[in-house]
C-alpha cells in the first residue's frame, strides 16, 4: 500500500473555494506524513464520516499528536508511522466571489401595486454582491458533499433560485413599506440595498459564507410584456412633456391644431379671390 508522504494546493486559478486532494484517487495517508496550507488557505480532513481535524497556513506533520481523533477513529499508538485514509479538503478563505445578477425577464419578475401610478406593473431587478468562505468546516459539510471541487460558478448555479426569490420579497417589502414608485426606486437604490444586505448576511452566515458587499444597480420596468411596453411609453412621453414645458392636455390641442391647418389652408385658397 503507498502511503502519501506529501500534501498540499497550488491554487493558480483563483475561482475555486474549495479542492480535495486526490492523488490517483489514493487516500491512504500516514503519522509522517506532510500537510503544507499556504496563506489564505485552511485544511480540513475527514474520516469516517468525521471531521478530523482543521490547519491553518503552514507545515504540519498528520500525528496522533495533530490529530488526536486518529487513536479512536483507528487505534494508532503515539510514535511510529501509521497509516490511515481520510479526505484532505483544502479552502480558499480570502479569495472574493463577485457575482452580478439581474431577474429574467417574464420568468423572474414580480407584481407591484405602483402607488405613484395607481396600477399593478411587473418589475425585473439587477445587482452585485460579493462573498468568501469564512467557516471552512460548516462550508465544507453544508455545500461540498460528494464533489472534489467547488468553483465560483458551482456556487451562483447552486444558490441562484434562492437568492433570487429572497432578493424579491426584499425589495416589495421596501417599496411597499415606503410607498416608493417605478419613478422614484432610483433615488432609495441605496437604502434598498442596505435593507436587503442584512437577511442576506444572514442568509450566507448559514453556509460559513461572509457577504461581504451587496448592491442593487437597478429596478425597472419588464418590458418584455405588451402592458409593460405601454407603461414604459407612457412614462416616456410623460418625461418628454415635463422637459418641453407641456401638458397632455396641451399636446392634444397642438395635434387638433395641426391637423386643423391644412384645412384651414385650403379654406383660405377657396374663399380668397384670384
Amino acid at each position: 500500500m503507498a502511503l502519501i508522504d506529501f500534501v498540499e494546493w497550488n491554487d493558480a486559478t483563483n475561482d475555486i473555494f474549495a479542492w480535495k486532494y486526490a492523488q490517483n484517487k489514493n487516500n491512504n495517508l500516514s503519522t509522517f506524513t506532510q500537510l503544507i496550507v499556504r496563506e489564505s488557505q485552511e485544511a480540513i480532513l475527514f474520516s469516517k464520516g468525521q471531521i478530523l481535524g482543521k490547519f491553518g497556513p503552514g507545515k504540519h506533520t498528520l500525528n496522533t499528536e495533530n490529530l488526536p481523533l486518529l487513536r479512536n477513529l483507528f487505534g494508532i499508538p503515539f510514535g511510529g508511522k501509521n497509516p490511515f485514509t481520510a479526505e484532505i479538503w483544502f479552502v480558499n478563505k480570502t479569495a472574493p466571489l463577485t457575482i452580478d445578477w439581474r431577474t429574467d425577464y417574464q420568468k423572474d419578475s414580480w407584481i407591484y401595486r405602483d402607488p405613484e401610478l395607481g396600477q399593478v406593473v411587473h418589475l425585473v431587478a439587477a445587482g452585485r454582491y460579493g462573498c468568501k468562505v469564512e467557516e471552512a468546516e460548516r462550508f465544507l459539510v453544508q455545500l461540498v458533499g460528494t464533489l472534489t471541487e467547488f468553483r465560483a460558478d458551482a456556487l451562483t448555479n447552486h444558490f441562484f433560485g434562492p437568492l433570487i426569490a429572497k432578493t424579491k420579497s426584499s425589495i416589495i417589502a421596501f417599496m411597499q413599506a415606503n410607498q416608493v414608485g417605478i419613478t422614484t426606486i432610483s433615488a432609495h437604490l441605496e437604502d434598498l440595498s442596505k435593507f436587503i444586505g442584512q437577511p442576506l448576511k444572514e442568509f450566507w452566515e448559514n453556509y460559513g459564507m461572509l457577504l461581504t458587499g451587496f448592491y442593487i444597480t437597478s429596478v425597472d420596468l419588464d418590458t418584455s410584456t405588451e402592458d409593460g411596453k405601454k407603461i414604459a411609453a407612457a412614462l416616456s412621453d410623460q418625461a418628454a412633456q415635463n422637459i418641453a414645458g407641456y401638458t397632455w392636455q396641451q399636446k392634444q390641442g397642438f395635434g387638433v391644431a395641426n391637423n386643423a391647418l391644412p384645412e384651414a389652408a385650403i379654406w383660405e385658397s377657396w374663399v380668397q379671390p384670384p
